[in-house]
């Protein structure tokens, strides 16, 4: 139970994942029952749903903020956002644990299993998956993000041990590899492990391990050590593990931190009732921020934050929290400067 600021809104679906249109100034989200997309206000709590054609796995939103990909086991649809639809789905041959949209028509599907794999190229306009070459460049469950220029992704192999990082060219359509599993010139010394988050003026890529690397048209530069953002438990000073991270156009990155662990291991749920602040040039930690609790109808409640997104003038933050098992859902509003 929890008593103080209880200005957490409880939503009325399940979320499976989340991302952030900020031409819209709204979350996208999936929910599993019913299977459904979400297009979310947070201010006003408007929420215009499109009914999917099977369960979802993953969201991505397009560059323009206008479109989404949702991934199912064996399909990828492609939604408008401006007026919630489903403008087509294709199907494709692999059962999806990530996807990433980008601005090409072309939606890039990550494998959820069989180890070593392909990344399924999508194509909406000729309703084509090219996901069959055979060069098993990536390894199941890789999590990416695709860089603002439209026409890289960055990916992490979070189930290696050690995990790293790599990148792919998609400048062309079908994805391909750029810089490969243990290519990276950090391989072996900084992992990145699980989730990765993408700075906005594309020079960093953030890991939920904590570690940040470089984005760089330059290959000497490209996927270097950048820093680390460290846990911010009195009683740790190992690098944290990271559910959630948003870099601010106030020169800020938020973060909601999970247990700290092994690297090859999605973060778990702990210490993420705050949110932590950090400095964007030089990662330094700053403080903390506490999540509104939840009330619901058998009380008041400290929430698991999930998410956190930013507004396009970083004048807000939105936060994605549960409570207990992820039963009740909800969503909370910061304002920061």
């Amino acid at each position: 139970m929890a008593t103080g600021d209880c200005s957490a809104s409880a939503l009325s679906f399940d979320i499976v994942d989340a991302e952030y249109s900020p031409a819209l100034e709204a979350i996208v989200a999936i929910s599993s029952s019913p299977p459904a997309l979400h297009v979310l206000d947070p201010s006003t709590l408007k929420d215009e749903a499109v009914t999917l054609p099977a369960l979802p796995v993953a969201v991505s939103v397009s560059p323009d903020g206008k479109q989404a990909a949702v991934a199912y086991n064996a399909f990828v649809s492609l939604i408008d956002l401006t007026v919630p639809s489903v403008l087509k789905t294709v199907a494709t041959t692999c059962d999806a644990f990530d996807v990433v949209l980008g601005g090409n028509d072309f939606a890039y599907v990550f494998p959820n299993t069989d180890q070593w794999v392909d990344i399924h190229s999508v194509d909406f306009t000729a309703g084509t998956d090219y996901g069959q070459s055979n060069s098993d460049s990536i390894y199941e469950k890789t999590h990416a993000k695709l860089h603002p220029n439209g026409k890289f992704m960055y990916g992490s192999t979070g189930e290696l041990d050690p995990s790293d990082l790599q990148e792919f060219d998609i400048s062309q359509g079908v994805a391909t590899t750029k810089v490969g599993v243990g290519e990276g010139p950090d391989f072996g010394e900084h992992e990145a492990c699980g989730e990765v988050w993408m700075s906005l003026d594309g020079e960093r890529v953030f890991s939920a391990c904590g570690n940040v690397f470089n984005a760089s048209l330059n290959a000497a530069q490209d996927l270097t050590y950048a820093g680390q953002i460290v846990s911010s438990t009195a009683a740790s000073s190992y690098a944290a593990s990271l559910l959630s991270v948003v870099h601010s156009k106030n020169g800020k990155v938020y973060t909601i931190e999970g247990a700290t662990q092994s690297s090859f291991d999605e973060p778990t749920t702990t210490n993420d009732g705050l949110l932590n602040v950090f400095d964007y040039q030089y990662l330094s930690f700053q403080t903390t921020l506490p999540v509104p609790c939840i009330e619901t109808s058998t009380g008041k409640y400290v929430p698991h934050a999930r998410w956190v997104f930013a507004s396009s003038d970083g004048s807000k933050l939105w936060v994605l929290l549960n409570v207990g098992a992820g039963t009740t859902w909800g969503v909370a509003g910061i304002d920061v400067q």
